[in-house]
């Protein structure tokens, strides 16, 4: 279970990126797309395995997959809108698994920037990343085009506005 304080803070870094005028995230400009505040920012964004070894949500934001590829329905599709389901919010974990994938990692909050996801954000609040944890997320990043920060959800929630300069425990990319 999540703490309100770890949760706040995603939220508030969230509208931080999707921010048209953002500069924290100094190779992330100019943020478009869908999320629930637009700017293609999303929360607890999965990246996945399908059973043939594929990933998801990767290479393309989730909200440009169809359900239809794993087997489900997508009740909008015929009308031309594409993924209905996750045009504002990607499949949750136990989504994940009742589609037969499996979450290789769930960032707290990510952006993506012309189809591709881009910044990835982790907070941390009670727990540190654990080493194993460390350990998973650099093997999957070095597939892909994501750059990840971890931040202090105390240090976000301490600021009264938009800092000029985050304040990173670390980063990776």
């Amino acid at each position: 279970m999540e703490s309100y304080k770890h949760v706040f803070a995603k939220r508030l870094l969230a509208r931080w990126l999707a921010d048209p005028q953002q500069d924290l995230f100094p190779s992330f400009h100019n943020a478009s797309g869908g999320g629930p505040f637009g700017g293609g920012v999303f929360f607890e964004y999965p990246i996945c395995e399908d059973g043939n070894g594929k990933w998801h949500g990767h290479d393309a934001p989730w909200n440009e997959i169809c359900p239809e590829q794993f087997g489900d329905s997508c009740s909008d599709h015929d009308n031309g809108a594409w993924n209905c389901e996750w045009k504002t919010h990607p499949p949750s974990y136990d989504r994940c698994l009742e589609l037969g994938l499996t979450p290789l990692v769930i960032f707290d909050v990510l952006a993506h920037h012309e189809g591709i996801p881009y910044i990835a954000v982790e907070v941390e609040h009670r727990n540190r990343i654990s080493k194993k944890k460390t350990a998973r997320l650099e093997s999957i990043l070095q597939h892909t085009s994501i750059e990840l920060f971890v931040i202090d959800a105390d240090w976000v929630l301490s600021q009264v506005r938009r800092p000029k300069k985050l304040k990173t425990l670390w980063t990776w990319r």
